[in-house]
């Protein structure tokens, strides 16, 4: 136990060693079709929208380029009608952005470049559906919080539901909460996921834009000076939730039946997990999330110090004890020591 708590405190360390604000929305105000943004402008374009020119992007889905800005067809072949298709994956920079107010879809127009050649104006609301910014956090959130990824998720806990229940029926199995193992990890792990998710559904539902700054800045270092407390308590979580995760599998590791019990024991942890996440980020933002959790986490420390905390192990066998005295697997009577 001791050796696991220490690696425990080392990982915490080493994480903490690795490990970029507050949003008020502003709308640029303008008359002049195809107007360049002034200084003041750019300024209030930046904090409303998160981005300004030189930022990256990457096309996670194809994206069309018009040569020309809308009403700029009238000067006929001077400014030749015509578009140009962006692949896939092509990275692209924000060269200019412009006010449109005659377009009745988008008022907003961005000018993005891939290279010197391929080049053109797009829609803002096209650029964000079809790309995302440059950098692999941003990515995966792009990713995660799409409408594939709650479906996946729910039938990846169906498929673990149905997977527990079928072992369930033919042999003892071990699963956090119900025939939990001899530590508080898996416990701990859960009561993480859940508070991870009563902080996301918090940033979904009441600070949306903090969340979008944060999409098109991100970061993985929780103390960060510039970030509001719920974010620098979202990634402390996550971060937690990682090194529990690592001390899970070592104290299954040290288990003495690892080898029957570890995968599957993991798979319904994580099983549990997706749950909770679910749960608890979506009711969350009708403010049932709160009191929800307090009550989950209340349940959980009672069941466990109740019925799987064994402060004691056998001298012969290492099996856990919840008292002193005959051990039931191998008969050995443990006695404490003067």
């Amino acid at each position: 136990m001791k050796t696991v708590r220490t690696r425990f405190v080392a990982a915490l360390i080493a994480l903490l060693a690795l490990a970029s604000c507050e949003y008020r929305p502003h709308t640029p105000q303008t008359d002049e079709v195809g107007s360049t943004l002034g200084a003041a402008d750019s300024a209030m374009f930046r904090r409303a929208h998160h981005y300004w020119t030189d930022f990256n992007f990457v096309c996670r889905d194809s994206l069309t380029l018009r040569c020309e800005l809308p009403g700029q067809e009238a000067f006929g072949s001077l400014f030749p009608s015509d578009s140009v298709r962006l692949a896939p994956h092509s990275l692209i920079v924000v060269a200019d952005v412009r006010v449109v107010s005659a377009d009745s879809i988008d008022s907003i127009w961005i000018k993005v470049a891939h290279d010197q050649q391929l080049q053109g104006w797009t829609r803002e609301s096209d650029l964000l559906a079809r790309a995302a910014p440059d950098d692999p956090i941003s990515l995966f959130i792009k990713a995660f919080t799409g409408s594939r990824i709650w479906l996946f998720a729910a039938l990846l806990g169906v498929t673990a539901a149905a997977y527990v229940a079928r072992i369930l029926r033919h042999r003892r199995f071990r699963i956090v909460h119900f025939d939990d193992i001899n530590s508080f990890y898996p416990t701990l792990f859960c009561l993480i996921v859940a508070s991870a998710a009563t902080c996301y559904g918090t940033l979904q539902g009441f600070a949306p834009e903090t969340w979008v700054e944060f999409y098109f800045h991100p970061t993985l270092w929780p103390f960060d000076e510039g970030l509001p407390l719920i974010l620098r308590l979202l990634l402390a979580l996550m971060w937690l939730g990682v090194i529990t995760f690592v001390a899970v599998v070592e104290e299954l590791h040290n288990q003495p039946d690892s080898d029957h019990t570890g995968f599957s024991y993991l798979l319904g942890m994580l099983a549990v997990g997706v749950v909770l996440y679910l749960f608890f980020s979506l009711t969350t933002p009708f403010y049932a999330g709160y009191p929800l959790l307090a009550a989950y986490a209340a349940a959980a420390l009672c069941v466990y110090f109740a019925r799987h905390h064994a402060p004691y192990t056998c001298g012969h066998c290492g099996r856990p004890l919840k008292r002193l005295g005959r051990c039931a697997h191998c008969g050995t009577l443990n006695e404490e020591r003067a």
